[in-house]
């Protein structure tokens, strides 16, 4: 007859696999991005299928694409290629997070600042964001988007999203708090921001100039507004068992999942928790493209799962697939699609409820507007 520990033991390794299916059934429906919090982690293969060429991919979602060399801005039906320093573009994803905009609108590199793909050279040292604007829209008569906008300037001008604000002097232009109007405001004049509609009946503004600054009241009614550029990255207290400390780094980190690696292994840093990965190749293996993509000197992969071959390897664009609806009953998993092209031809990758890879062989007619 069984003791009572010898049960307890069975209960908790039959607890464990339970556990371990319950992540595995999660990821594949889209939900946990890791394939399970064990010991170690393997590298999965993606799905391969043959039906991802009939769905209807029409609208890009809004990302900054990075290849060895060149960029991509995309958004809706535009597609902007551009060709910054690769050395040390970097989109600014900070303010997605401060912001809770999710728009990574805003890049650069040491010549300057990137915004939607646009380039102004600027010293980036100077680089400020001043305003935050609300600008939702309806697109497709339902799918809700968000359509906001930055005020923000560098040492050669202050800017809303892509248009300069003639006049401003951005050395002293800020945001202020006012029961006027009054919404800026530089050491020459009061600016207003102004509400109007598009033809395409969508919300959105412009900054004009209201006026000069009276220099003995200017301050009177007037509480100058502080902006402190922070980052969403949390400094990690404590560090994986048996790591190498002179060679781990940081490779990417996005929604709560961050991925370092050292001479030896990669490490998933998820829940408070370090979880070592096997599978890739880690002397060669670095983030690629967008978050979470990564490559090594064989294959590309998506967070943990092994995609395609990385010999000439590019994303070149990504498509906005299903969308959970406002209906709270609606269990549709959200995807996207993306479009790579290696040294083999074509392929077509679904993330969301797992991923699944399609050859396209060596053409393709999917939609990029350039």
């Amino acid at each position: 007859m069984q003791s009572n520990e010898s049960i307890g033991k069975l209960t908790n390794a039959q607890l464990k696999t339970i556990m371990k299916y319950i992540y595995i059934f999660f990821f594949w429906i889209g939900i946990y991005t890791a394939v399970a919090q064990e010991d170690t982690l393997y590298v999965q293969q993606a799905q391969k299928v043959k039906d991802l060429h009939q769905r209807q991919l029409k609208t890009y979602t809004r990302d900054y694409i990075v290849n060895a060399q060149y960029a991509i801005y995309q958004e809706g039906k535009q597609r902007r290629i551009f060709y910054p320093d690769r050395q040390t573009f970097k989109v600014k994803r900070d303010l997605a997070f401060i912001y809770g905009d999710y728009q990574e609108k805003l890049a650069f590199d040491k010549n300057g600042v990137y915004y939607k793909g646009y380039f102004f050279p600027s010293d980036t040292a100077s680089f400020q964001v001043l305003d935050y604007i609300d600008g939702t829209y309806y697109e497709d008569g339902y799918i809700p988007t968000e359509a906001n906008s930055y005020v923000w300037k560098t040492d050669n001008g202050v800017y809303l999203d892509t248009e300069k604000i003639e006049g401003a002097d951005p050395g002293t232009f800020t945001t202020i708090f006012s029961k006027s109007h009054f919404r800026y405001m530089d050491k020459n004049a009061f600016y207003s921001r102004i509400e109007y509609t598009t033809e395409e009946g969508r919300k959105a503004y412009k900054i004009r100039k209201a006026g000069d600054v009276d220099k003995s009241i200017r301050l009177k009614n007037e509480k100058k507004s502080s902006h402190r550029e922070r980052s969403f990255h949390k400094k990690e207290k404590e560090y994986p068992q048996g790591f190498d400390r002179e060679t781990f780094v940081r490779l990417s980190s996005f929604f709560g999942v961050t991925f370092y690696k050292d001479k030896n292994l990669v490490y998933i840093h998820q829940e408070g928790k370090y979880t070592p990965v096997k599978g890739y190749d880690v002397a060669s293996l670095q983030p690629a493209f967008l978050d979470l993509f990564f490559t090594d000197k064989d294959n590309v992969y998506y967070n943990t799962t092994q995609l395609i071959a990385s010999k000439q390897a590019e994303l070149l664009a990504v498509y906005r697939g299903d969308r959970r609806g406002w209906c709270g009953n609606d269990t549709t998993v959200a995807t996207n699609y993306y479009l790579f092209k290696n040294s083999e031809g074509y392929w077509l990758v679904k993330i969301g409820g797992g991923a699944f890879v399609e050859f396209l062989g060596t053409e393709y007619n999917l939609p990029i507007n350039q």
